[in-house]
């Protein structure tokens, strides 16, 4: 998987670093919007991996910049994916807009795939950075807060004060307040006061593990 960038030779390069075999799948990954030179781009790196061998899959895979979640739960699903097909995955954020690079990265730790390798290689290829996983950064979530996250991130029932969101959760009142401060302190939601009324509201964090866990 390969944040794309404008230039091809150091694309191509980061793509045949670790070698190429048959089966192999290449991801480029790129924004959503239509592009005529990320088109050329793709189709001209597509031509020079298939001369390596015709077996090799290549693929656009479009990311949804502008919502940091619904980018970060399309390429940690996508990499769960691969994974699941016994693909050893390497991430190479060399190249791309810096959005794209933050969400691959966010992708590929909250996809909680542990054998993959993500790098960045110097502009003047005289080094490659493996970045450790970091998937043990994420705290795991026990039941009542799944429970509370889910229902707070449904967009149907935005706004829901701490008495409602208990009741609708079936979780007595005090357990609810305690759950929530847990998950404030996790930075999973926000507690906003309005007047006299408690709203917790998820934060992107908090909307991520969601929908991942959904």
């Amino acid at each position: 998987m390969v944040c794309l960038g404008w230039a091809e030779a150091p694309t191509l390069s980061t793509v045949t670093r670790h070698g190429l075999a048959s089966w192999d799948r290449v991801l480029f990954l790129t924004p959503n919007w239509d592009d005529r030179g990320v088109v050329e781009t793709i189709s001209s790196l597509s031509g020079v991996i298939r001369k390596i061998d015709c077996r090799i899959s290549v693929e656009r895979f479009k990311v949804p910049l502008g919502s940091v979640d619904e980018a970060v739960v399309a390429i940690a699903k996508r990499i769960r994916v691969e994974a699941s097909e016994g693909r050893r995955i390497i991430l190479n954020l060399s190249g791309g807009m810096r959005i794209l690079v933050v969400e691959s990265l966010l992708g590929a730790i909250f996809s909680g795939v542990k054998d993959i390798l993500v790098e960045v290689q110097f502009e003047d290829k005289s080094m490659v950075v493996e970045i450790p996983n970091l998937w043990g950064l994420i705290l795991p979530l026990e039941d009542p807060s799944i429970k509370l996250l889910k229902e707070l991130s449904n967009k149907e029932k935005l706004g829901l004060n701490v008495r409602k969101l208990s009741q609708n959760c079936n979780l007595p009142l005090t357990t609810t307040h305690r759950w929530l401060k847990k998950l404030e302190k996790q930075g999973l939601i926000k507690l906003e006061k309005t007047g006299k009324e408690t709203i917790p509201k998820p934060t992107t964090k908090g909307k991520i593990i969601t929908l991942i866990t959904t």
